[in-house]
């Protein structure tokens, strides 16, 4: 080769070399610090994605919150204007007597009256009533009506009405399951044994 070939091809071999190593060093400095910042960019605006809508999920739970907290705060006021003081279980036969007066105020003929064995819960006894008899049906209506304005601590669980067509007079048989809540049993509730009493 001559001289000036030889110079020449050198020149290209040192272009080609150039070219090469800022191809390898435009790589390095992508692959090193460009791409991770696209995709820490793009991670970036994923996660404000995200946050823009766990924001809009927070505010929607606040305002649900919100609205929970004014219903509670009315049961709470509506509670604390019909709170019911519950009486002890020891006044199960006073009780019952009181709303045997009253079916019989209402013009009932009472042909039985059952206490069913007190039940427990966390915040009250039970004991099931049972008045059986007969009446006129809007007789039967002014008890109920009366029983619920009168005695916040009973409430009706059933109750049956039955009319005879052939029979003359308007009255009907009837069947009333009360409930009367008392204030929770002080003693075990296997010492409670059944009551029955017949009217």
């Amino acid at each position: 080769m001559k001289r000036g070939e030889w110079t020449k091809w050198g020149l290209w071999q040192i272009d080609l070399a150039a070219a090469a190593a800022c191809v390898v060093l435009a790589g390095a400095t992508y692959l090193g610090g460009i791409r991770p910042l696209c995709e820490k960019r793009t991670a970036v605006g994923e996660h404000r994605r995200q946050l823009n809508a766990r924001r809009k999920q927070y505010s929607a739970s606040q305002a649900t919150v919100a609205g929970l907290r004014r219903q509670l705060e009315q049961v709470r006021a509506d509670l604390s204007k019909v709170r019911v003081h519950l009486q002890p279980l020891r006044n199960q036969n006073a009780r019952v007597a009181g709303i045997t007066e009253l079916a019989n105020e209402c013009g009932l003929k009472l042909d039985n009256v059952g206490i069913g064995d007190p039940f427990s819960a966390p915040r009250y006894a039970a004991v099931p009533i049972t008045l059986v008899g007969r009446g006129a049906y809007a007789d039967c209506v002014r008890f109920l009506r009366r029983l619920n304005r009168l005695s916040r601590d009973v409430g009706v669980v059933s109750l049956e009405l039955s009319d005879d067509p052939g029979k003359r007079g308007g009255t009907c048989a009837f069947e009333f399951r009360l409930v009367w809540h008392a204030a929770p049993a002080e003693t075990p509730q296997g010492q409670a044994g059944a009551k029955k009493s017949g009217v």
